[in-house]
C-alpha cells in the first residue's frame, strides 16, 4: 500500500515538473499563432464553407474518425509500450526473486 502511493506521489511531482516547466510556452509567439489559428470563423467564413461542403478534400467519414485514430495514436501507443515495458521488469523482478529463493533453499 505505502509502495503505491509513493509510486503514485512520484508520478504526481514529475507531472507538476513538466506542467511548470512547459508554462512559459504560453507566452511564446508559438503559442500565440496556435490560439489565433484556432479560433472560431467568421460568419463569412462559414458561409463560404457552406456553399463548398467538401472543401477540405477528405472524405465525411474520415473527418470523423480520424481525431480518434490521432487519439490512439498520442495516447494508445506509448500506454501499451510502457505495459511491456512494466511486463518485461515485472517477470525479471519476479524471475530474480524466484531465483533468490532457490538460492536460499
Amino acid at each position: 500500500m505505502i509502495r503505491t502511493i509513493k509510486r503514485t506521489a512520484i508520478i504526481l511531482v514529475l507531472s507538476l515538473g513538466v506542467v511548470l516547466a512547459s508554462r512559459p510556452l504560453a507566452t511564446t509567439e508559438w503559442a500565440q499563432n496556435m490560439r489565433s489559428r484556432s479560433e472560431q470563423p467568421t460568419p463569412d467564413e462559414r458561409n463560404q464553407r457552406e456553399e463548398q461542403p467538401n472543401s477540405g478534400g477528405l472524405p465525411a467519414g474520415l473527418r470523423y474518425t480520424l481525431p480518434f485514430v490521432k487519439e490512439f495514436v498520442l495516447m494508445g501507443v506509448p500506454g501499451l509500450v510502457t505495459l511491456c515495458i512494466l511486463r518485461v521488469t515485472r517477470r525479471r523482478r519476479l524471475a530474480a526473486s524466484s531465483q533468490d529463493d532457490t538460492a536460499m533453499d
